[in-house]
């Protein structure tokens, strides 16, 4: 609604103004959203004005709202609106959960004995490249200095992710070919958070690079069209370390 773009809207990449047609402002916005909610209910079950999970409420309010959470003293119930769209809309989002937790903690990353050293600095790259999730796609964006054109292509995403965790002391050459030349190719069984993985192959090499996130699951610019995303290892991948 337009009074919580107005609360809620954040310029992230720093384009000027906050646009609600941006992924990435329209999802920080949404998140932050979300936090306060969460903390309004956590206040409310304080108070006794409400009960149940407070994720799950949270939920609820985001669908529903925050008032219809609070009349109900929980969960939204007694119209039909709530029980045949709000309450499968909490479920859904809850049954999805465990696809994701692994990100926001440190489970992405392998054992400590698996890694190249303690001041391993696969997990530094992995961060950067986080920071750009939802960002768009732009064929020649982006590079060691961050997004250009509005967005990043796959080897402006992984030129970025690599100089910036680096501090500035490794800059890779700017196409998935040329990177490819670069460090030496591992297994793809050896393969830890921050490796690079290479792909759609032809004549010239590698017309893709990604960055290995750990548990078979990768961070990309995709294609023209898409954004910066997380995704499955795909078929036919071969990886290389760089650093």
């Amino acid at each position: 609604m337009p009074a919580t773009w107005a609360r809620y809207g954040t310029d992230v990449h720093g384009n000027g103004a906050p646009d609600i047609f941006d992924v990435g402002d329209s999802v920080m916005a949404s998140g932050h959203l979300l936090c306060d909610a969460y903390q309004q209910i956590e206040q409310w079950k304080l108070n006794g004005a409400v009960s149940g999970d407070t994720l799950s409420l949270a939920l609820a309010a985001y669908n529903a709202g925050a008032g219809a959470v609070l009349r109900s003293g929980g969960m939204p119930s007694g119209s039909p609106d709530y029980e045949h769209q709000t309450r499968p809309y909490v479920s859904r989002i809850l049954a999805t959960q465990g696809q994701f937790d692994w990100l926001s903690s440190d489970q992405y990353l392998l054992p400590a004995a698996q890694h190249r050293s303690i001041t391993d600095l696969g997990p530094r790259v992995v961060d950067e490249a986080l920071k750009y999730l939802g960002l768009p796609y732009v064929w020649g964006g982006g590079g060691s200095n961050g997004p250009t054109m509005g967005g990043f292509d796959c080897s402006g995403l992984t030129s970025f992710a690599i100089h910036a965790a680096t501090g500035g002391r490794t800059t890779l050459p700017r196409t998935s070919q040329l990177q490819w030349r670069i460090g030496r190719e591992i297994s793809l069984p050896e393969a830890v958070p921050g490796d690079l993985l290479f792909g759609n192959w032809g004549e010239d090499g590698p017309g893709h690079v990604a960055i290995y996130l750990g548990k078979g699951m990768m961070i990309q610019a995709p294609s023209t069209g898409d954004v910066v995303r997380i995704s499955r290892v795909m078929p036919g991948m071969r990886a290389r370390r760089v650093l």
